[in-house]
């Protein structure tokens, strides 16, 4: 397979129901040697071997887990807490949360095992991500084992040991849990958002300015999970996305002002801002003069 292929686009993600379905139906299924359904609850698994290139993967509303099996060389993974480069082995594992586009590079032609994890995921006994666990590939002889165990035993027939299954993902959902959980109480300081990221967010703010946005749409309008956002859009610009967005809504109002005859009430509502007095407040303390004054200094 051309490197090339691996340099388009990934397609968007409501072509597809899941991780699962977008390996198997989009722009990689040649890398796909065979995929099973594993677990009461439809749960998918896909073994994989891929060229060296690139390989950006679309949001879907899936957790996914990959397990590296074969090949050893350096790769440069972001699964939505900004970049990590490094090298790569066997039993590495990566965990991306649902509605998270990510973008790998590999050096070298590789083997993994991806597991498309089920609903339970979702319930409240689990985090809505595993924080840490985004960070960078990570290694856990259990999950490792658990995962080439479902594939076994999903190879003998698609209803073959149900409940064996069940009870192995189940098994991978709390270590995660309690791998994350453990990892919390020392996390690394945050990496920054890489360039990409971080112009999807803020191109889109601007397109946006005149609407309520709130943390979670702007992590996902970059492909990045809720609870890293924060963190990693402040590491890449020094401010935290509110105060960003306000900024950004200050210079739209400034030049409206200086470029139009619209009144204040207008401009405030047009640049995002609950009133003209919301808009007064914050104009105010960032430039040390009324958005009043501001325009007669101009006339």
């Amino acid at each position: 397979m051309q490197d090339e292929s691996r340099k388009n686009a990934a397609p968007s993600q409501s072509a597809f129901a899941g991780f699962a379905d977008f390996y198997r139906r989009g722009p990689y299924a040649a890398c796909v040697s065979d995929h099973r359904r594993i677990g009461s609850g439809g749960a998918a698994i896909i073994r994989a071997l891929q060229a060296e290139g690139e390989y950006p993967d679309v949001a879907t509303p899936s957790f996914w887990l990959g397990l590296k099996q074969q090949g050893v060389g350096g790769h440069v993974v972001d699964v939505g807490s900004g970049r990590w480069r490094g090298l790569c082995r066997p039993g590495d594992l990566v965990l991306v949360p649902p509605g998270t586009a990510t973008d790998f590079r590999q050096e070298v032609a590789a083997g993994f095992l991806y597991l498309e994890l089920p609903a339970p995921c979702s319930d409240e006994d689990y985090p809505a991500d595993f924080r840490s666990l985004h960070d960078r590939p990570f290694r856990d002889p259990l999950v490792e084992s658990c995962c080439e165990r479902l594939w076994t035993v999903a190879g003998r027939s698609p209803d073959a040991d149900l409940m064996f299954s069940d009870a192995l993902l189940q098994t991978i959902l709390h270590a995660l849990k309690d791998r994350s959980s453990a990892a919390s109480l020392t996390l690394p300081s945050r990496t920054p958002l890489s360039p990409l990221r971080l112009r999807r967010c803020i191109d889109y703010m601007h397109a946006h300015l005149d609407e309520p946005l709130g943390l979670a749409a702007l992590a996902a309008s970059c492909g990045t999970p809720v609870s890293v956002f924060p963190h990693a859009f402040k590491a890449a610009t020094g401010l935290a996305p509110h105060r960003y967005l306000v900024t950004l809504r200050l210079d739209r109002a400034r030049w409206l002002m200086a470029g139009s005859a619209d009144g204040l009430a207008d401009i405030a509502l047009a640049c995002g801002f609950a009133s003209q007095e919301h808009f007064t407040r914050h104009f105010t303390r960032r430039f040390g003069t009324s958005p009043g004054a501001f325009r007669r200094a101009l006339a």
